[in-house]
């Protein structure tokens, strides 16, 4: 995991944070959580978040748009 190259990313991943416009996915707001990690950092918090929530018919668009 630590070979993954690092850059800043969103660790506050849910989906009020998502602007998806029908099934597009346009982009995040509220950038106020991110740090410095990798690609399996930036997944996990997806995963973690999609786990928790009760709207899972969002997730296709999310992974789309990862």
């Amino acid at each position: 995991m630590l070979l993954f190259p690092e850059f800043v990313c969103m660790d506050d991943f849910h989906y009020a944070n998502i602007i998806v416009d029908g099934r597009a996915f346009q982009g995040f707001i509220d950038l106020e959580m991110c740090r410095y990690g990798n690609e399996a950092l930036a997944l996990a918090a997806a995963m973690n978040s999609v786990i928790q929530c009760y709207q899972l018919e969002r997730w296709p668009v999310s992974r789309h748009g990862y």
